[in-house]
């Protein structure tokens, strides 16, 4: 799996989904934006003026943040917005088959595994991943060392990065595409590594662009994840 060949494929496959995809994420951004205007007083327990006024006071903002209450309420909003999300990821990774294969990409499969059989098995890893995080989290942030709870968690989401295309493209179940994403990952975690660290860089630089940026940059986080997928399955 060599980390060259990863990302020409990966830049092949978003020159050739790029209108497609870019369609997409701009539905999709309009709608999770949507939530996140309608959702923003109830996270916070206040009116919207009084988020304003509690953003001018950083001291308080940030104990206000670290208040349970409120932790508890973003957790479930942040585990919404990710399974809105993630079946569109899961649209796109079919997408990217689907060009590889020789076809076009499809509007149609970016939505298509909203309510299909996969869908379960797509929300479960969404929440089983966020809780097995959030345990790790808890329990180092508890003996006071934040900094190897954020070096395990990053390691949770690498190591099961190809679950969802497994469960789209190989029709495996949950725990079954978790087991294989692990394998697979393990034989060149560095290089998996490289590929999804530029691919997270991409998708800030989009996000802190207006947001809406990031329904550009997001294929490339994508498309190396499954050009990962991609030639790890060609190993296996």
């Amino acid at each position: 799996m060599k980390l060259s060949n990863i990302f020409i494929n990966a830049l092949k496959l978003v020159q050739a989904t790029f209108g497609t995809h870019l369609l997409g994420a701009l539905l999709l951004f309009v709608v999770v934006f949507t939530i996140y205007a309608l959702l923003l007083t109830t996270v916070f327990g206040m009116p919207i003026e009084g988020i304003v006024e509690l953003s001018k006071d950083p001291e308080r903002l940030t104990a206000y943040v670290n208040q349970p209450h409120f932790l508890i309420k973003f957790w479930f909003f942040c585990l919404l917005i990710d399974g809105i999300i993630t079946p569109f990821t899961a649209g796109v990774y079919k997408n990217y088959a689907e060009v590889i294969a020789g076809s076009r990409p499809s509007f149609r499969n970016l939505f298509a595994y909203y309510h299909v059989r996969e869908t379960n098995d797509i929300l479960g890893y969404v929440i089983l991943q966020m809780c097995l995080k959030t345990l790790v989290s808890a329990g180092a942030i508890t003996i006071g060392t934040a900094a190897l709870g954020l070096a395990l968690t990053t390691i949770i989401s690498l190591v099961f990065v190809l679950t969802v295309p497994i469960i789209v493209l190989e029709g495996k179940s949950l725990f079954k595409a978790m087991r294989h994403s692990y394998q697979r990952i393990m034989l060149a975690p560095f290089t998996a590594l490289i590929v999804t660290a530029f691919g997270m860089v991409c998708l800030l630089v989009g996000f802190f662009a207006f947001g809406i940026g990031v329904t550009v940059t997001y294929s490339y986080l994508l498309a190396g994840i499954f050009s990962i997928y991609q030639a790890t399955s060609n190993n296996k």
